[in-house]
Formats: structure tokens, C-alpha cells, sequence
């Protein structure tokens, strides 16, 4: 069984945006993050926190740049396969843990 890596909740919210959105550029990820934290008045992602985020994604091979056909200079960012699964085995973990959290406590 292959053993995914740990994603902290700004990794797994980056990674949703681009499973829903497909393909897209990074700015534009961090105005969607925003927007839906702004609904639920959970503190805005900024530029020191989002951009090493992309880069340690990309650097894990869990989501790739593509430069953009009319600007060279931006890129876009898209998910691989292993984003893919490393994203789906993150959150039926975490699925887990919120069904089951109630027995954990019990049990330790």
C-alpha cells in the first residue's frame, strides 16, 4: 500500500480548487480560497502563506505550472495523478477521524 503525504488544510483547500476548477492560475486560486473564507470570516490567505504552499506542491509532484500560452511569464497550475490521490487518501482520512472521533477519545 503506498503511503501519501500529510496535507495541511491550506494544502487540501489549493488542491480542491483545482480538482473543481481544473487548470488555473495561482493568483486566481488564492481570490477563490479568499472568497470562501471570507463567508465563513475565517482569516484571508496571503501571498507568504499561499505561494510556498504552491511550490511545496509542485516540488511533491502533486500539482504541476504550465505556462500560459498568452502570457510565458504566468503560469498556471494543475493537479497530477498523485495530487489526485494523495488529495482523495487526505480526505477520507479526515472523514474518518470527523465520523469516528466520538469512539477514538473513548478508547485512549
Amino acid at each position: 500500500m503506498n503511503k501519501y503525504l500529510h496535507l495541511s488544510s491550506l494544502e487540501m483547500e489549493t488542491m480542491r480548487v483545482l480538482m473543481i476548477h481544473g487548470k488555473t492560475y495561482g493568483l486566481s486560486i488564492m481570490h477563490l480560497l479568499n472568497k470562501g473564507r471570507e463567508k465563513y470570516n475565517i482569516p484571508e490567505v496571503g501571498y507568504g502563506s499561499f505561494y510556498p504552499v504552491l511550490k511545496k506542491l509542485e516540488r511533491e509532484k502533486l500539482i504541476e505550472s504550465v505556462p500560459q500560452e498568452a502570457n510565458k511569464k504566468r503560469k498556471d497550475y494543475v493537479l497530477t495523478g498523485l495530487g489526485e490521490r494523495t488529495y482523495e487518501a487526505n480526505s477520507d482520512y479526515r472523514n474518518w477521524l470527523f465520523n469516528n472521533s466520538g469512539q477514538i477519545l473513548i478508547q485512549s
